[in-house]
């Protein structure tokens, strides 16, 4: 590799960069390859400038001597929490290899590594599985996934398998009563208003969090390009605390889910917002609602019955993709963890990070197309 005199490049520009992947994959509505997605996540986030200019793609390179791009990583850089203080981090977002050289990724990810506290990713596919094997960075091979049946008969129809034993008992039993859709809710269009107190509480709370304060929330959410997002509340300023919703309809059929990005309860309403939110669910004609948390310890005190854990539904093949469905051998998302010496006490077991983070919340289908509403 050294013979080749690689140039290493830490960014470009979203001119470059979107001719980059264009250039390499023919249909441009690849969600990486569409310029209000790009603009939005790596240019409008509240962390642009922790790792790059303003006007530049926080992206890694490898240039051949022609100046030819033989290997790309790009990331979103964040901020995670350890114990109330700010460590600059990053969510690993994609490695595309477009030479015939084995290790350029690793040697990005390395890159890309070493300028941060804890390094982050989502939803390895095997090729980069084996590569942060090599590597030797902590794998969780499953987080977190709590579902609650909303509408036992509309599940079976839309997902009902008679080969998967004990399937259709488990859809009937686990079905939402009435009674835990008792609170009402508010929704919320404005933060700006809104009580910081699910902020203070939530940072009391999880020693480890990816940083989730209003300027996130707006960004990561309200300002999202493509998915309309709900903020549900107890009350109008949030003072109980919020959760970050959307309604997503099932492909090919006219049932919706409601997945649930973000669960933020201020201690002691922690049952009123669980209830609030599939409340919020059934009014959407939603038959099934669920919630992704690295950390399934805090996640049970946060997402309460009758939300299910992943140990009580994996057996019974819950779809986890629904543009179409599909269910898989693993059924939640993968992640990556790595971290410096001294955030040690980091880990799978204390880390709020949710489906929010890295790229995992957009609608997809199987050709990985961006998905509009």
């Amino acid at each position: 590799m050294n013979d080749l005199k690689l140039e290493f490049v830490d960014s470009v520009n979203i001119a470059q960069a979107l001719s980059l992947v264009r250039g390499f994959i023919e249909d441009s509505t690849y969600f990486g390859a569409d310029e209000k997605y790009v603009q939005w996540l790596y240019f409008d986030s509240p962390f642009k400038l922790i790792m790059a200019d303003e006007d530049d793609y926080s992206i890694l390179v490898f240039l051949d001597n022609q100046r030819k791009i033989l290997d790309l990583d790009d990331f979103v850089s964040w901020k995670t929490y350890v114990n109330g203080k700010a460590v600059t981090s990053a969510w690993d977002i994609e490695w595309m290899n477009f030479s015939d050289i084995r290790g350029l990724g690793r040697e990005l990810v390395k890159a890309l590594r070493s300028k941060i506290g804890i390094y982050c990713g989502f939803g390895m596919n095997q090729l980069s599985l084996k590569a942060y094997e090599k590597l030797g960075y902590p794998i969780s091979s499953e987080i977190e996934r709590k579902i609650a049946i909303i509408n036992a008969e509309k599940c079976w129809e839309a997902f009902g398998d008679n080969q998967i034993a004990g399937q259709q008992e488990f859809i009937r039993r686990s079905e939402v009563k009435p009674a835990s859709m008792h609170s009402n809710y508010f929704l919320i269009n404005d933060l700006k208003g809104i009580s910081e107190k699910y902020w203070i509480s939530h940072l009391q709370r999880f020693t480890v969090t990816s940083c989730k304060d209003k300027s996130v929330l707006k960004w990561r959410y309200m300002d999202h390009p493509y998915i309309k997002h709900y903020f549900i509340s107890l009350d109008s300023e949030a003072k109980t605390g919020l959760a970050v919703v959307r309604v997503e309809k099932i492909r090919a059929r006219k049932e919706n889910v409601l997945r649930v990005l973000e669960l933020f309860p201020v201690q002691g309403y922690e049952s009123g917002l669980t209830e609030a939110v599939l409340k919020f669910a059934n009014d959407q004609a939603a038959i099934l609602a669920d919630f992704f948390c690295v950390s399934g310890k805090y996640c049970d005190q946060i997402c309460l019955a009758p939300f299910l854990s992943l140990s009580q539904h994996r057996e019974f093949a819950i779809p986890m993709l629904f543009q179409p469905m599909e269910v898989r051998p693993r059924r939640s998302i993968n992640m990556v963890l790595d971290r410096d010496p001294i955030y040690q006490t980091v880990g799978f077991d204390n880390f709020y990070a949710t489906k929010g983070d890295g790229d995992q919340d957009i609608f997809v289908n199987q050709s990985y197309k961006t998905v509009s509403l």
